[in-house]
């Protein structure tokens, strides 16, 4: 590919992408000469993800990718453009981009400096997550994944999200991390988009919904977890952080709804099952029920689940999920 001037970019991706654009020496500096000190590890190909810090202070995770042609360059960008476009509270958002002269694209994502979810499950970090965090995580992420698939006018899959891909901000709500959307391998000579059928995304919602009810990854599924679900023995695979007490008639209808969920998602591959909306709904469902039992949750946050439908809660974005709770609370 015949190296492009930095200034086309704009051009490229349309109007509508309004992303700053960096110079690399910006980047270069956020990350301290990309040092592998600042090297996430994720499973991306031919690509690599490195952590900074801008001057501004702003937490970014900054991806490489090497695009072969100027058609594979304007396919990721044009990716890039509808997820900035189609932004989503739960989705950590696309800042900018920097293009190199070797045909190397820097794509530059919203970053949190609380860690993954993997790390608060395994008590790297935190204090531990509560129950009500726990479904209210699950229920952003499906909310996110819904939106995804539903929303927006070019339907976006994830392939293989797992917990360590999933961001935790300071107030401990779930945020995918930008990079999962954007890979570099070739595809027929081409920059791939991440492609999935709805089936495999359900499945791997369920794995996550699994993991957070455990509290840690769930190991064999259908020669130990399954049978214990089966023997209604849940007691054995909660997370004993959690120190849930059987003999509570409430504690135990919610987990045994959440473990219906769980088995749903396990089941659709095999036997189809339901979408991420109605997913979606039957979690918020859930979390609106344990928000009734708990004094912690703010009122005006309670309102919104009165008045407004699930479904919009399911796909709300930012803009219009801030305007609701600001009008239910005045």
């Amino acid at each position: 590919m015949s190296d492009l001037d930095p200034a086309c970019l704009p051009k490229i991706i349309g109007k509508a992408y309004d992303a700053r654009q960096f110079t690399y020496k910006e980047l270069n500096e956020a990350t301290k000469g990309f040092e592998e000190e600042h090297k996430l590890v994720v499973d991306i190909v031919d690509g690599t993800v490195h952590l900074g810090k801008l001057g501004d202070g702003t937490l970014v995770a900054i991806q490489k990718l090497k695009c072969r042609s100027e058609k594979n360059l304007r396919k990721i960008l044009h990716r890039a453009e509808l997820l900035s476009r189609s932004s989503h509270r739960n989705i950590a958002r696309i800042i900018g981009f920097c293009f190199e002269s070797d045909n190397t694209l820097l794509i530059v994502h919203e970053h949190f400096s609380n860690g993954t979810l993997e790390e608060h499950l395994r008590h790297e970090r935190g204090n531990g997550l509560s129950w009500y965090l726990r479904i209210n995580i699950a229920s952003e992420i499906a909310s996110a994944l819904a939106y995804l698939q539903y929303e927006i006018s070019t339907p976006s899959y994830i392939e293989d999200l797992k917990t360590s891909d999933i961001l935790l901000d300071i107030y401990y709500s779930a945020k995918i991390a930008g990079f999962k959307f954007l890979k570099s391998g070739l595809v027929n000579g081409s920059c791939s988009y991440v492609v999935s059928r709805d089936t495999d995304v359900v499945y791997e919602f369920g794995l996550i919904l699994l993991e957070l009810i455990m509290g840690s990854k769930p190991g064999n599924i259908s020669e130990v977890v399954l049978p214990k679900i089966d023997g209604r023995k849940f007691h054995e695979i909660l997370d004993p952080y959690l120190r849930f007490d059987d003999h509570l008639p409430l504690q135990r209808e919610q987990l045994e709804k959440v473990v219906g969920v769980v088995v749903q998602c396990l089941s659709s591959k095999e036997n189809g099952g339901p979408c991420m909306v109605d997913i979606g709904k039957e979690l918020i469902c859930i979390l609106k029920d344990n928000m009734g039992s708990s004094s912690r949750i703010e009122p005006a946050l309670e309102v919104t689940f009165s008045n407004s439908s699930l479904l919009q809660m399911v796909s709300m974005s930012p803009d219009s999920m801030h305007a609701s709770l600001c009008q239910n609370a005045n």
